[in-house]
């Protein structure tokens, strides 16, 4: 898909609240376009690419309160029902 057909389609599907995925080789701007769609949609951008993670890193440091597990979240990454955009390379 060329650029200007990707652009003009997540306009559409977007606001259709469609799922998608977005395949590409490295480097051919799909992250700009999907950046450049949010901004004109007045969504917030997170770029978060998953493969430079570790698990840690979204949920947190696990604590212990109350006999229960749970992870403290990372002040670095906003909680994930917030997250508009997970980028995977």
């Amino acid at each position: 898909m060329k650029p200007t057909k990707l652009y003009d389609a997540l306009h559409a599907l977007i606001g259709e609240r469609v799922p998608l995925h977005i395949w590409g080789a490295c480097g051919v701007g799909k992250s700009q376009i999907v950046n450049q769609v949010a901004d004109d949609l007045g969504y917030e951008f997170l770029d978060v690419r998953a493969v430079q993670l570790d698990p840690v890193d979204l949920r947190g440091l696990p604590s212990i309160a109350a006999d229960q597990t749970s992870g403290s979240h990372p002040g670095s990454c906003p909680p994930l029902a917030k997250a508009y955009s997970f980028s995977i390379s």
